[in-house]
């Protein structure tokens, strides 16, 4: 609704109304069936008929200051239904423990984006802030009222996004374009007081972290920790990335060259709810570079890469593990800890070269 010039009022509204559930049957077990027997299935599970109601809804407001500048703001919330988690670890124990609850959501948002020097520069900056309840995450924990330890779906009571983005365009010569983004993000999880503990060899906490409460009556008998404040994983504060591209003229070819460059910055960051140090990663920059060839037409682009440039080791991911190993009387079992990290694709220098046509 433009109520006045310039100035336009975007609403929208939703009823949901939702019954979800599922059946699940497993494998059959045939060391007790004789050949040709029909099949029988175990581990039958189900959850049915799970109803739920939900209303979510949008409000901005923009306002166009000059052609080339507009600012808004908006509000929103959001919703996500119950979730089941059917995978291979569903057994008697985790089916007990589904639904998950649902997840909602609250969202705001302010931001302004605009077009200078004659469309040579254009900028866009956000600044957002999200809050939501019964966050679905999967995770370890103990199964109630025991000590068997599962990795399943769980819904976290709070967890919130909020930071500023800044993207960038910038055509610095006619031949020169640089692309900025930045980003700070800072997502916490606000509340989550039974989440799972993380074993630490030799602790005297009985083999778990300091704040660890053992079998914790407020919550089944589970090993549970406070993590309220803590930091959510794969979630890095701070991200940047820079993006050059150089275009060779040749006057006498059919095509023209050109020079490109990245360079990625990222922040520390966990890889678990548990904020186990072990599953630390340190901030890590990288270059990129590449050239290649043009068609002046736009017809086709012959491109090389080499990523990672400097063949700088980095970690993704990373997972602690504590594992009892048999030994032959007199001698004790001993306790080995072993220290695993996934490396992920560009962890390594590697060189790609690419084809683009059109038609």
């Amino acid at each position: 609704w433009e109520f006045m010039p310039l100035t336009t009022l975007t609403a929208g509204l939703r009823y949901n109304e939702q019954e979800s559930g599922y059946r699940f049957q497993g494998t059959g077990n045939p060391s007790r069936l004789a050949f040709g027997s029909p099949f029988v299935a175990v581990n039958n599970f189900s959850s049915l008929g799970n109803k739920d109601e939900h209303v979510t809804g949008k409000l901005s407001l923009q306002r166009q200051f000059t052609p080339d500048l507009m600012g808004y703001v908006s509000a929103s919330t959001g919703y996500k239904g119950h979730a089941y988690d059917i995978t291979s670890s569903l057994n008697e124990l985790t089916a007990a423990q589904q639904p998950v609850k649902p997840e909602t959501a609250k969202s705001y948002e302010i931001g302004v984006k605009g077009s200078f020097l004659a469309n040579r520069l254009t900028v866009a900056a956000t600044a957002f802030s999200s809050k939501f309840e019964d966050y679905q995450q999967n995770s370890g924990s103990y199964i109630p009222d025991t000590l068997i330890y599962q990795t399943r779906l769980n819904s976290l009571p709070g967890v919130e996004t909020k930071g500023v983005e800044l993207d960038m365009n910038a055509l610095v010569t006619s031949n020169l374009l640089v692309n900025a983004a930045l980003a700070y993000t800072d997502a916490t999880i606000t509340e989550f007081k039974n989440a799972q503990c993380y074993q630490v060899s030799g602790g005297t906490n009985g083999g778990f972290n300091a704040s660890c409460i053992l079998r914790n009556p407020l919550y089944g008998n589970q090993n549970t920790q406070d993590v309220s404040g803590g930091r959510m994983p794969f979630a890095p504060r701070r991200k940047a990335t820079i993006n050059a591209r150089y275009v060779i003229r040749v006057p006498s070819r059919s095509f023209d060259a050109f020079v490109t460059g990245t360079l990625n910055y990222q922040s520390d960051m966990f890889t678990n709810l548990d904020q186990n140090p072990i599953n630390y990663v340190r901030p890590t920059t990288y270059l990129h570079g590449g050239f290649g060839i043009r068609d002046k037409k736009g017809r086709y682009t012959l491109s090389l890469r080499v990523n990672n440039l400097l063949d700088k080791r980095y970690l993704a991911n990373r997972s602690v593990q504590l594992g009892n190993f048999n030994a032959s009387a007199p001698n004790p079992p001993a306790t080995i800890q072993t220290t695993t990290w996934t490396p992920p694709r560009n962890a390594f220098r590697n060189i790609a070269i690419k084809l683009d046509t059109t038609f």
